[in-house]
């Protein structure tokens, strides 16, 4: 049967329209439905509330980290870096985007990058052993991105 013969039976018959009228009213409660998607995700992107880079937030959370190397004792971290933090604003035709709301306004961000770093001093009480030495310099690479001709480990004076 095709479609159409099917809707003016439907329709012919008195009771028909109760049917099409259901429908109707579920069509439009699942239209007014919220999908779960919401704007929270542009909000983020756009809010200036990340967390700020802090060099010394992470020297300290390097040095913390050497520290319970096994051997290796005492330590403090210096961290060289290239630049500031970057941000990357949003931008159409050549023009930066901006957000109005409630009569304040601010720029998209699109990115925040963080500054490269470019070097590493670390002074440690342990660093006389081979071992303990080996294992702080891959610590600090793996944490850093470093090479190890741009991490110097020093012992530590008493």
């Amino acid at each position: 049967m095709k479609l159409q013969t099917i809707i003016s039976e439907v329709v012919s018959d008195k009771r028909g329209y109760k049917y099409i009228l259901a429908l109707l009213f579920i069509g439009v409660c699942l239209m007014l439905l919220p999908t779960g998607s919401t704007n929270k995700g542009a909000e983020k992107a756009n809010s200036t509330e990340t967390l700020p880079y802090n060099i010394e937030a992470e020297e300290k959370r390097l040095a913390d980290m050497i520290s319970s190397i096994q051997g290796a004792g005492k330590c403090k971290v210096l961290l060289s870096v290239q630049t500031g933090v970057e941000t990357v604003l949003a931008k159409d035709d050549d023009q930066t985007l901006v957000l109005s709301k409630g009569g304040n306004q601010s720029t998209v961000t699109v990115q925040q990058r963080n500054p490269a770093i470019q070097g590493a001093v670390i002074v440690v009480e342990g660093c006389s052993n081979s071992t303990v030495r080996y294992d702080i310099l891959s610590a600090v690479k793996a944490y850093t991105g470093l090479g190890a001709d741009k991490i110097t480990i020093c012992p530590i004076e008493h």
